[in-house]
Formats: structure tokens, sequence, C-alpha cells
């Protein structure tokens, strides 16, 4: 499951319409820092954004690589993420220790 460890104000669920590839838009976002996973084809990602992310710079981006957005919201962390996360950091802070 994708667990990831940031704070849940940080989610956020993309769809994108390409009109070449994506894969220039992704890596954009990824030198930004955002941790971007694809899901599935390439017209849903899902992405924990830094903690001091404007939300244009999604839009702005997505201009330079000929992407359009057709789709961003928050994503809330479901039970079983928020279980995963506090399990894992749970584990590795006893592993410091």
């Amino acid at each position: 499951p994708y667990c990831p460890s940031a704070n849940s104000s940080n989610f956020a669920k993309l769809t994108m319409y390409q009109f070449f590839t994506v894969n220039g838009y992704l890596a954009a976002l990824r030198q930004r820092g955002v941790d971007v996973r694809v899901d599935g084809d390439h017209d849903h990602a899902r992405a924990i954004v830094p903690d001091d992310w404007n939300t244009r710079t999604f839009f702005a981006d997505a201009r330079n690589h000929a992407v359009l957005i057709t789709g961003l919201e928050p994503e809330e962390e479901d039970l079983e993420a928020v279980y995963h996360r506090v399990i894992n950091s749970s584990a590795a802070t006893a592993a410091i220790v």
C-alpha cells in the first residue's frame, strides 16, 4: 500500500490530460521536491509536496510541458494508511533507540 510519511495536508491527487507525454512534467515536479507516484496509466498521479508548496506551481509547470490538469484535489489518508504510517514510524524510531 501507499504509505507516505508526510503530513496529510501535503497530499494531492492529480488528473492530467497529456498532449504528448507527462514524463517531462513529472520530472519537473520531482526536481522541485515533489514525491510523485503514477497510478497505472499516466493520467493519474499522487503527489506529496513540500511544506512550502504553492498549488499554482502545479499549473505553471503543466503549462510549460503541454499538460492540462483536469483535476486537482487534496487527498485524505484513510485509516489503513494512517495505521501503516504510524507503525512504520514507530518501527524506525525503535530501531534508532
